[in-house]
């Protein structure tokens, strides 16, 4: 893999104590992950590489958060060059239940503030949500996520209804379904959402400023706009 040219290996813990990791990942060995990330070092200094870099997925739930503050005892050792926190949730069927961080948040933000702090110290690369870990709410631009990065395996299913990967490849597939198109439609029409919101933030300051003739000129504009949308059948 090394040789042609692997730029990334993304491996996934739901714990950093043994206990953890093999209650939440079922079938899965403490020993053997650890083993594997050993290999991936004497391999790259043996010859002389620096790639693969390793990216470590930690999902994390209200049983596993308290430790994740001890993420460098156990993975310092490994290079890591990118650390990716993700508040579990649903993407397929699971036995887990227990997702919700609610109750969790000052844990889970003091936490996080300390991988920043470590992160920005050891040059590692951290992906955390802070801004919304319990999805409360709607992100319009997940769709982004959702048609052009998100490919969900599982024992019956790969990816999408109409892919069959035994007798087609994902690039001809892609192409045949015409995706470029159906993906550039979604990118603009988070674009276009994401104007019209700046714009209603815009309205709402210059009432606040108490400017009534420009209010008046961005109301009319909005109207325009929201008439124009319908008759668009938007």
């Amino acid at each position: 893999m090394m040789e042609a040219g692997l730029d990334e290996i993304t491996l996934s813990t739901h714990g950093i104590r043994r206990e953890t990791y093999e209650r939440m990942m079922k079938g899965a060995s403490f020993e053997t992950f650890h083993r594997t990330l050993s290999t991936i070092v004497e391999m790259k200094q043996k010859y002389g590489k620096t790639k693969p870099a390793v990216r470590i997925n930690y999902t994390v739930n209200p049983d596993n958060l308290p430790e994740l503050h001890n993420f460098f005892d156990q993975y310092s050792r490994y290079g890591v060059t990118t650390l990716q926190v993700r508040p579990m949730f649903n993407v397929g069927t699971t036995a887990y239940e227990h997702r919700d961080l609610a109750a969790y948040d000052q844990e889970y933000n003091k936490i996080i503030d300390f991988l920043i702090s470590e992160c920005r110290r050891k040059g590692i690369l951290l992906l955390a949500n802070k801004r919304d870990p319990t999805y409360r709410y709607n992100n319009k631009f997940a769709v982004v996520y959702d048609k052009a990065v998100f490919r969900y395996i599982g024992p019956d299913v790969v990816w999408r209804d109409g892919f069959d990967f035994t007798s087609e490849t994902y690039r001809d597939h892609m192409s045949r379904i015409g995706y470029r198109r159906e993906l550039l439609k979604y990118v603009f029409k988070g674009r276009w959402a994401a104007f019209k919101q700046q714009r209603s933030r815009l309205l709402a300051t210059v009432l606040l400023m108490g400017c009534p003739e420009l209010s008046i000129v961005m109301l009319k504009s909005n109207f325009q706009q929201r008439r124009d949308d319908v008759i668009a059948g938007q």
